[in-house]
């Protein structure tokens, strides 16, 4: 349980990372560099699971669940730190 749930914090920390990116070069329009990012995102869960599956394919559940936690709570977390300083600017 503990290599699959590893393993997706990892994963899931990376895609966090790639997303806060994205999401930025989507509101700025750069396309080609979102089409980048979007590639490497896809690739970083690719990577993950697979690593998984071929060190213990019993524990994908987890990886997934390592991943999908990461990328809620990260989220939840980024945003309320940016209202904090959005509000602590005016």
């Amino acid at each position: 349980m503990m290599i699959g749930v590893f393993l997706g914090v990892i994963g899931g920390a990376l895609e966090l990372f790639l997303l806060t990116r994205m999401v930025k070069s989507v509101t700025n329009g750069t396309v080609g560099k979102t089409a980048l990012l979007l590639l490497l995102k896809f690739l970083v869960l690719a990577a993950s699971f697979t690593a998984v599956i071929l060190i213990r394919r019993s524990e994908l559940l987890w990886c997934a669940v390592g991943m999908t936690g990461v990328l809620i709570v990260g989220s939840i977390l980024l945003f309320l730190m940016r209202q904090s300083r959005s509000k602590g600017g005016k």
